[in-house]
């Protein structure tokens, strides 16, 4: 039974999805993730809710059950956190891999993560396929081609387990039965269908957890599902698949930003102090320190979140200064990137960080002086 402090945020007992749009309080047809390098290119709250609706009765379709382990492998983009909703709100659970892993490396993700599907970026499906563990779902995938009628069956028709993240293709661009592969080897030259074909199997709700009381020994069902397997850094052995359950994520989320809204009183007495928060997301999706608040938070809180592919100390400066980025998530490495840019660069009006309120930093500076360059 958990001893609760006089005062304290209420943690929902809903699963994201119900969590974050029943009770939404903003316009929910305004952009939520935008391409800083293309602001044309964004998702709305409601466009997500279409889409992950999509992706529900697709993943269903290709045969997956409530826990089994999906898994991306790719940079960030707007579409990512959208995938990871879908995969959520299909009652699975999501991983992300570093597309710079080594084939050793991802055999390790994929066998203890227990992946049952991977969808990946095409140039960095190859190390994918060089697993064992992709091989094993490679064959499951020839395995459904065989029962689609010896391989002539449209991917449309029945999903498979190795799908391509084209997000560049605009979603509504028809996909093809196959999508091409031209990175993969020759010994696993078969092509692969895209992401999109789990878009073509109707629209179904998504897995909603019990919300009924339990008694106070008995934790709520969104306590006890698993919404996301992330990696620890592996500083003592191999990295470790650690389970973060609906309520872990809900919880991160209130207790993160409940004296940082914009509503907050301490924040609107700042000076420069501005109602509509901006983020910028420049941190590997996958990662612990950012999927939480880029996946999740951005969905309940309906900032405008500006997504960086990869991290460009330079770029995410100009970002900055031309959203008039509010608030910002970084790790010691890229802030340290930052300020050792060029004198010129940072005197650039182009790339001012004035509009910046609210910063937070994961991890620690590996030295006293690193820390005196950034504060000083």
């Amino acid at each position: 039974m958990p001893y609760l402090s006089p005062e304290h945020p209420e943690i929902s007992p809903k699963d994201i999805l119900s969590w974050g749009f029943d009770d939404a309080e903003y316009d929910q047809d305004k952009p939520l993730w935008i391409d800083a390098s293309d602001p044309s290119r964004s998702v709305s709250a409601n466009q997500t809710r279409t889409i992950i609706k999509q992706l529900v009765a697709g993943f269903r379709k290709a045969g997956l059950k409530p826990g089994d382990t999906v898994c991306i492998t790719s940079f960030s983009d707007i579409y990512y956190s959208v995938l990871v909703l879908g995969i959520i709100a299909a009652g699975c659970v999501f991983t992300g891999t570093n597309p710079a892993y080594t084939p050793l490396e991802l055999e390790h993700h994929l066998r203890a993560a227990r992946v049952k599907m991977v969808i990946g970026e095409p140039e960095l499906l190859p190390a994918i396929l060089a697993t064992s563990a992709g091989t094993e779902l490679l064959a499951h995938e020839q395995q459904q081609r065989g029962k689609d009628g010896g391989g002539g069956g449209s991917a449309v028709d029945r999903p498979r387990r190795i799908l391509i993240f084209d997000h560049h293709i605009p979603l509504s661009t028809p996909p093809t039965s196959e999508t091409p592969n031209t990175t993969t080897t020759s010994s696993s030259s078969s092509s692969h269908p895209s992401w999109r074909t789990l878009l073509h199997h109707g629209s179904q709700d998504w897995h909603r957890l019990p919300t009924t009381p339990t008694p106070p020994t008995t934790p709520p069902a969104n306590a006890t599902t698993p919404a996301m397997l992330l990696f620890s850094s592996g500083t003592s052995g191999l990295p470790k698949p650690v389970p973060l359950t609906h309520a872990n994520l809900i919880a991160q989320h209130v207790l993160a930003n409940a004296h940082t809204s914009s509503s907050s009183p301490h924040l609107s007495s700042l000076p420069g102090w501005h109602p509509h928060i901006r983020r910028l997301s420049f941190l590997p999706p996958f990662h612990a320190a950012i999927a939480p608040s880029l996946h999740v938070g951005a969905l309940r809180s309906g900032d405008a979140t500006y997504v960086q592919r990869r991290f460009d100390a330079e770029g995410a400066l100009r970002a900055i200064a031309t959203y008039a980025i509010t608030d910002v998530i970084a790790v010691p490495p890229c802030v340290l990137a930052i300020v050792n840019l060029p004198p010129a660069v940072l005197r650039d009006p182009a790339c001012g960080m004035g509009s910046v309120r609210n910063s937070s930093r994961f991890a620690a500076f590996r030295s006293h002086r690193q820390k005196w360059r950034v504060y000083y």
